[in-house]
């Protein structure tokens, strides 16, 4: 993510994050999405969502996991609000005009 897409206005970037990611280095979130184009990128927090159940991975010992915050919603749910962000997420951009 370090290049610089800040005026690709015709890019569209969706970033879905768990509130509760303990593996996520924040500093380096924040760089990446200083990139990302300006005024189409999307960013969504999904609460209690936790950076494991993205990868519907199991928490087993190893560098990541390890560091990660226990999620505070299911994974089910947290597989709905992705499915659901996404697919708004597509549909306006199904929608949007030409730029």
């Amino acid at each position: 993510y370090k290049k610089n897409w800040r005026n690709r206005g015709d890019l569209k970037v969706l970033s879905l994050l768990g509130t509760n990611d303990g593996v996520i280095n924040s500093k380096s979130l924040e760089e990446s999405l200083e990139c990302m184009p300006l005024g189409t990128t999307t960013v969504v927090h999904i609460k209690g969502g936790n950076h494991t159940q993205f990868g519907c991975s199991h928490r087993v010992d190893g560098p990541f996991s390890m560091k990660d915050k226990d999620p505070q919603i299911s994974l089910e749910e947290q597989e709905d609000r992705v499915v659901q962000e996404t697919v708004s997420f597509l549909r306006e951009i199904d929608t949007a005009p030409d730029m």
